[in-house]
């Protein structure tokens, strides 16, 4: 069984191929320029974050499955959501240390995390069964530093328990068609204030009308207490001439 074998190597499986990658950038690092320039930083992104434990449950067992098992077997399923806790917990401290010893470069102050398949889940169900979850996987990583999360689809009904429970301060909704693409779900500025609170919402759009679901969804976030960095990536990629993706609101 799964919990027998004891927690996975932080570098073994696809993630020793991860660090043999990571070592060899880091050898050709040291003659490599790129438009006459040297590169600065190797960082092993997803070996620094990743997946949450419902999701990864979810990929383990299938989505339909897991959820029954939450449902029918409590206990194992439960069980299963401790050990991929503890095992994120333990690669990440792991990869943070490698990354220091290798580049000098310091990981433990911020956490980024994604947990798409929340979106399944009730409020109810979401509060209680997987927050106590992320609320430990921060608190064991992301020490005095931003608390971020991934979510695709409509999890907007997670938002404000994220942000007052777990401490999250920033959100990427991802970069689907349509831009902030969980906003689809709501038809009206009204329902959107059910969730912010009365007032606040339409305090956000008293100067400027609401002209796309984008503006919309930034109100949104921004009446939540956090402020998103979708207009300053506008003007950054009207000035650079890049391209920037995702959609990332912080606060």
């Amino acid at each position: 069984m799964l919990f027998d074998a004891g927690l996975p190597d932080p570098f073994g499986g696809i993630l020793g191929d991860v660090k043999r990658r990571y070592e060899r950038f880091l050898e050709k690092r040291r003659s490599f320029r790129y438009k006459g320039k040297p590169v600065k930083d190797i960082v092993p992104c997803q070996c620094l974050g990743g997946a949450g434990p419902f999701t990864t449950a979810c990929n383990i067992r299938g989505a339909d499955v897991f959820c029954i098992d939450l449902m029918i077997d409590p206990q194992w399923a439960h069980r299963l959501l401790e050990y991929l806790t503890v095992s994120a917990i333990a690669r990440i401290k792991a990869w943070r240390s490698f990354v220091k010893d290798t580049q000098a470069l310091d990981f433990s102050q911020g956490l980024g995390i994604g947990d798409d398949s929340i979106a399944l889940l009730s409020p109810e169900q979401f509060e209680s069964e997987i927050l106590p979850y992320h609320i430990r996987i921060y608190n064991e990583l992301a020490n005095d530093g931003d608390r971020g999360i991934h979510l695709c689809g409509d999890a907007t009904r997670h938002f404000k328990v994220l942000r007052d429970k777990a401490g999250v301060t920033a959100s990427d909704t991802g970069k689907h068609r349509g831009g902030f693409q969980y906003i689809r779900a709501f038809h009206d500025i009204g329902q959107l204030a059910d969730i912010a609170g009365p007032g606040i919402l339409q305090e956000s759009f008293k100067h400027q009308p609401v002209k796309s679901a984008d503006a919309l969804a930034v109100g949104f976030v921004e009446s939540l207490g956090m402020t998103s960095a979708r207009r300053s990536m506008s003007s950054r990629r009207s000035r650079s001439g890049g391209i920037s993706t995702g959609n990332t609101l912080k606060r």
